[in-house]
C-alpha cells in the first residue's frame, strides 16, 4: 500500500502504477502468440506498441525488454553471454564476480538496451583482463 500511496500527500504514486501497467503489457504481448514469444516485436518497438508513439521507451527490466523486442532467441543469446562471462572469470576472483553481479542487478531494475552499452564496455574489459592473465600464466 505504501508503494501506491504517497503518505505525505495521500496521492497515488503514478510512477509505480505506470511500471506495473508496462509490466502487464509486456507479459501479455510476449505471450500473445508464438511469433512474439520466439522472435519478439522488433528492436525499439516497445514505446510504439505501448503508447502508439515512436520514441524511446522500455519496461524497466532489461530481461523483459529483450524478450519483448527480440523474443526467446534474443533472450537466450543474452543469457548465454552472461553465462560465458561468469564461466570465463576465475572462480577465485570474488571481487570481479560481485562487481559483475552488481552490474547485472542494476541492469534488471531500470535500464533499456541502449543504456546498457556502458556495462558491456566493462564486461569486455573483464574478458580482456581475464585473457591477459591467462596468457601471462602460460
Amino acid at each position: 500500500e505504501v508503494m501506491f500511496t504517497n503518505p505525505d500527500t495521500n496521492k497515488d504514486n503514478s510512477s509505480i502504477k505506470v511500471r506495473l501497467d508496462q509490466l502487464d503489457f509486456t507479459l501479455k504481448t510476449i505471450f500473445e502468440d508464438v511469433e512474439s514469444f520466439m522472435i519478439g516485436q522488433g528492436i525499439g518497438s516497445f514505446k510504439l506498441l505501448y503508447e502508439g508513439v515512436d520514441g524511446r521507451g522500455y519496461p524497466h527490466n532489461i530481461f523483459l525488454e529483450i524478450w519483448f523486442e527480440m523474443g526467446l532467441v534474443g533472450e537466450l543469446l543474452f543469457l548465454a553471454f552472461f553465462f560465458f562471462l561468469f564461466y570465463k572469470k576465475n572462480k577465485n576472483d570474488i571481487v570481479t564476480i560481485w562487481t559483475i553481479l552488481f552490474i547485472l542487478l542494476n541492469m534488471i531494475k531500470s535500464n533499456s538496451i541502449i543504456d546498457i552499452r556502458t556495462y558491456f564496455a566493462f564486461f569486455a574489459l573483464f574478458i580482456l583482463d581475464d585473457n591477459r592473465i591467462k596468457k601471462q600464466n602460460l
